[in-house]
Parts: C-alpha cells; structure tokens; sequence
C-alpha cells in the first residue's frame, strides 16, 4: 500500500507542479490527497513531497484538502513531523512553492485539532534549521511562536540561527518571541496528550 501511494504519487508531480500555477481541478489530484490522508500505511519522501506541493497549490479548495489530509495524518499518529519538514524545507528552498500558501495550509491543518495542531508544531520546529534561508521563513518562526505559547512548549533555538536574533527583522523578532517561552500546562496540550494516548 505504502509503495503504492509513493508510486502514485511520483507519477503525480507533473501534475501537481501545474497545481501551483492554476486554479482549476487538476486532474487526480483531490483523490491522491485523499488517499495520502486516509492510508494506514507509513508514508515515504514522495507522498510528503506531493503533499508539500499541494500545500501551495494556487487553488485554495487544494490547499484546504490538503491541510485536512495532513491533520487526519495527524488524528491517526501517521504523520511523520520530521520526514514532512524535510521535503516542505527542501521544496521551499529549491522550487517554486510560496511561504505563504505553505504558512496558511499548515495553520489551517493546525486548527483542526489539537492534537494535529501538535504535530504542527514539530514540523515546524523541524524546519528551523533552515528558515533563515527561506524566502520570507521569519513567518514559519512566528507560527511556532504562536502555537508552541498555546501548547505551552519551549523550543530550543538552533545555534545557526543565534546570529538572527539581532535586529527589527521578522525573523529575529519572531526567534525572541519564541527563545523566551516557557513550559507551562494548557487544555490545548492536555487534549493533545489525551488524544495520542487513544492511539496507543
């Protein structure tokens, strides 16, 4: 099953790429996303990729799908954080996916649920590393600030970014906001914790 939505979807990037410039259906796509947010199987580079790119679809009825499909992956302890934030990091750094279509699917997959809000948040910790070297990446930090403050979670700066601190840029004021936060209990990460114990 797994090898299959990674084949179906490598055969889908062509298509997918077109997504980022059109706002028409684009032909399979709606029933890839679903596929890749309903399977039981662990999904592989490819399946993150499409899901990646859809994420900046040009149509905001993909864009919606796919955040959906990434918080159901999430409902279900199927999303892997850290394989997801390879491929959207990658794609963001060397193709033509926009920060901000990514930024407002990964906020509207947050909102789903709190525990898909939680894997939000370790994606996007997964992605610091690199945001310097995004296009506008200072808005992924200030999202991790605002949810990683609701989930009330403390995240480590990572030394590269230590030199960003300095300065009245977005990325710098978001890495302030978010290097002073402390662990504090919420209801948002209670549920959270709730939810994934379900799971086990």
């Amino acid at each position: 099953m797994q090898n299959n939505l990674d084949y179906a979807a490598a055969q889908m990037m062509p298509a997918l790429v077109t997504a980022l410039y059109t706002r028409t259906t684009v032909f399979g796509l709606n029933a890839l996303l679903y596929a890749l947010g309903s399977t039981p199987c662990p999904l592989g580079a490819p399946s993150y990729s499409a899901l990646g790119i859809a994420a900046s679809a040009l149509a905001q009825d993909t864009r919606a799908l796919t955040a959906e499909s990434l918080a159901h992956l999430a409902e279900r302890g199927m999303l892997d954080s850290a394989q997801f934030a390879e491929e959207v990091t990658w794609l963001l750094l060397h193709q033509d996916v926009l920060t901000n279509r990514v930024l407002g699917t990964l906020q509207d997959a947050a909102s789903v649920s709190p525990l898909a809000g939680w894997r939000i948040v370790q994606v996007l910790e997964n992605m610091l590393p690199a945001v310097s070297d995004i296009n506008r990446g200072g808005s992924f930090v200030q999202l991790l600030a605002q949810l990683a403050g609701e989930y009330g979670v403390s995240i480590k700066i990572p030394e590269v970014l230590r030199p960003k601190m300095k300065g009245s840029t977005v990325l710098a004021k978001s890495l302030r906001a978010l290097e002073k936060l402390r662990p504090h209990p919420t209801e948002l990460a209670e549920k959270a914790r709730q939810h994934a114990m379900e799971l086990l």
